[in-house]
């Protein structure tokens, strides 16, 4: 590893998973949640038993800044007027569309964007040494407090980066966590480098029947 970035990783339970629309229907339109693979009440599915609703991702270091970095294409029913509203809340980093490549439009979705995870919480309990995919209160696309309700859907917080029913089948995002050590530590002069961790992608499919 390097000594002048936190090591920083996601296991398979920790990431997000492919999903259906919420309500199970062939409607193209139906939008589904944003999930990771870990279950919870249970090792195995049944009554009473959800999934994780964010990512999370683990890390042996303090004074780091995690953050999500992803890019989307959006399924052809998504509500543009409600992507525009997150898009915007969204860090936008031109370097990465260049690395990583995007379309040809630099200022709309899909492109890189990124946003700063927060402390994971269980209860409301911080979990030191890991993060999860909601907006850092330090981040600029952080509203209200933790626990402020989506202004558009009262089914959701304010502050996930990646919105519950809002991508619909068709939708697909490609994702990473980067991770450094916050300026002025010494550890990472001039608070340039980076960790990367391997890319990933979840799908929202619709159901075949």
């Amino acid at each position: 590893g390097n000594s002048h970035v936190p090591v920083v990783n996601t296991t398979t339970f920790d990431r997000f998973q492919d999903n259906f629309a919420v309500d199970g229907s062939l409607n193209p339109a139906s939008t589904g949640r944003i999930d990771q693979n870990r279950l919870k009440g249970s090792s195995t599915p049944a009554p009473g038993t959800i999934l994780g609703d964010t990512l999370n991702a683990r890390g042996n270091g303090g004074n780091a800044e995690v953050r999500l970095v992803f890019k989307g294409r959006p399924g052809p029913f998504v509500d543009t007027g409600t992507l525009a509203t997150y898009t915007a809340r969204w860090t936008w980093d031109a370097t990465l569309n260049g690395q990583y490549g995007t379309d040809t439009n630099p200022v709309t979705f899909p492109n890189w964007y990124s946003a700063r995870m927060d402390t994971a919480q269980q209860g409301d309990t911080p979990s030191t040494g890991i993060w999860m995919s909601t907006f850092h209160e330090a981040d600029p696309g952080f509203q209200g407090t933790d626990t402020t309700l989506d202004p558009n859907d009262p089914n959701r917080l304010a502050n996930d980066i990646l919105p519950d029913h809002l991508f619909t089948p068709g939708s697909r995002i490609d994702y990473f966590i980067a991770s450094r050590y916050m300026p002025p530590d010494p550890r990472n002069p001039g608070g340039n480098l980076w960790g990367i961790a391997s890319c990933m992608s979840i799908t929202m499919m619709i159901a075949t029947g």
